[in-house]
């Protein structure tokens, strides 16, 4: 397969349309912080469908890119997450930078509001809900918000 052709993992089918896609480029990022950024997504609060699309950009460790490739199906969190989610992970050959990776996931995404997530942060328990709120309440196109 060529450098810009995505490695497609395959992740659980999604019943429903997600209400938001969270998009994390990660490269040789350390798989426990990976680990921890995924968990906030799973635990935030809003009762609907959550995506993720993980998307590896290239990473160079052998043992990463498995690990990547392998979470969507076999991710283990002690807390049940509130409503569905679902994690797509992707990969490409070639590290193309992140904001080729945001691009390349945000053309894999399925909802319409899209969230930022770098594979070392954490989004706090109510930042999706409340990012959706705030965007539908102002009719704005966007919102900013803030993790940790």
């Amino acid at each position: 397969m060529g450098a810009d052709q995505p490695v497609t993992v395959p992740s659980p089918e999604s019943s429903a349309f997600p209400d938001v896609s969270v998009v994390m480029p990660v490269h040789d990022m350390p798989l426990a912080l990976v680990r921890k950024a995924i968990r906030s997504v799973r635990r935030q609060d809003h009762p609907g469908p959550i995506e993720l699309v993980l998307w590896d950009d290239g990473s160079r460790d052998p043992v990463l890119q498995t690990a990547y490739a392998a979470i969507a199906g076999s991710f283990v969190d002690a807390v049940a997450p509130v409503g569905e989610r679902v994690i797509a992970t992707f990969r490409t050959a070639e590290c193309r930078g992140i904001a080729r990776s945001r691009n390349d996931a945000v053309r894999r995404a399925r909802a319409e509001w899209l969230i930022w997530l770098d594979g070392d942060d954490e989004l706090p328990p109510d930042a999706i809900g409340r990012l959706l709120a705030a965007v539908r309440t102002s009719g704005s196109p966007y919102a900013i918000g803030q993790c940790r």
